[in-house]
């Protein structure tokens, strides 16, 4: 703020789910400078840090350290080389003012055409025309993780967990009855997932790479119960395994180079009982 006070600038905030990412960008008439702040090996919620408590910052976002280090920054850049100018004045708006939906955010209807420029001109005796629609109503994307049913129990058949895959979750009873358990797994995502198994008290006692996905090569073979491969969103999935009583985790352990699902909090502990 002490620096916009001195000198024409702009500048705009950014921050990721669960405060993983944040952001700063800014401007002076002369140069723009980006800032993000972030853990770059893994999806780390920078919330509650005690350094950065001490700091009067119990959740970073842009305009907490992002923008101070902007600030520090284009203090120190050496503008003053510059000749001290401001933008134009806006000109005049080109069309009238129009608000931007985006399909699948807040949007309730999907644009399927545009009304072509009229090539004649009206007749201006004739009853205005009724408007020709050129939208069709969708339903509001739903803001709700799904709900799941609690698991059942056949003596037959054995327990049927329901579980969901979404961004960046894993929705599914965390107690159910052992033995022979069918995991009925739906990806209600919008990228692929796949759904593990795991023997371990929680996601962070787990052996973990770099990237925050659980070394598979050393989990012992008796803790690893499980996996349903990578499915495709939309589709629904399932396996039928025997599980022990104790505690386990389940996880989509899908890795994208640094980055890794069960680090950005897919990942769910779950107690089997007898």
């Amino acid at each position: 703020a002490e620096f916009a006070d001195r000198r024409p600038a702009f500048g705009k905030t950014g921050t990721q789910q669960n405060n993983w990412t944040a952001f700063f960008v800014g401007a002076t008439p002369e140069l723009s400078t980006a800032v993000m702040v972030r853990d770059p090996d893994r999806y780390t919620p920078m919330r509650n840090v005690p350094e950065f408590e001490a700091a009067g910052v119990s959740r970073v976002q842009g305009g907490t350290f992002p923008a101070r280090i902007w600030g520090a920054y284009m203090e120190q850049i050496g503008l003053e080389q510059f000749e001290f100018t401001d933008w134009d004045r806006p000109g005049p708006q080109p069309r009238e003012a129009a608000r931007l939906y985006l399909p699948g955010n807040e949007c309730l209807f999907d644009i399927v055409g545009y009304e072509p420029a009229a090539t004649v001109p009206p007749d201006p005796a004739a009853p205005p025309a009724a408007p020709t629609p050129f939208r069709s109503p969708h339903a509001p994307p739903a803001t709700d993780p799904p709900a799941t049913d609690p698991p059942a129990t056949d003596p037959a058949a054995g327990t049927v967990v329901p579980v969901s895959l979404i961004e960046w979750e894993i929705v599914a009873p965390n107690e159910f009855t052992g033995g022979t358990v069918t995991f009925e797994a739906s990806n209600d995502g919008e990228f692929p997932h796949e759904l593990v198994l795991v023997r371990g008290e929680s996601y962070e006692t787990l052996p973990l790479l770099a990237n925050g996905a659980v070394d598979e090569d050393a989990i012992a073979p008796d803790d690893f119960i499980g996996r349903i491969e990578r499915f495709e969103p939309g589709q629904t999935m399932s396996a039928t395994w025997e599980v022990p009583p104790g505690n386990y985790v389940l996880l989509c352990n899908i890795a994208v180079g640094p980055n890794s699902h069960a680090a950005a909090g897919q990942v769910l502990s779950v107690t089997v009982t007898a």
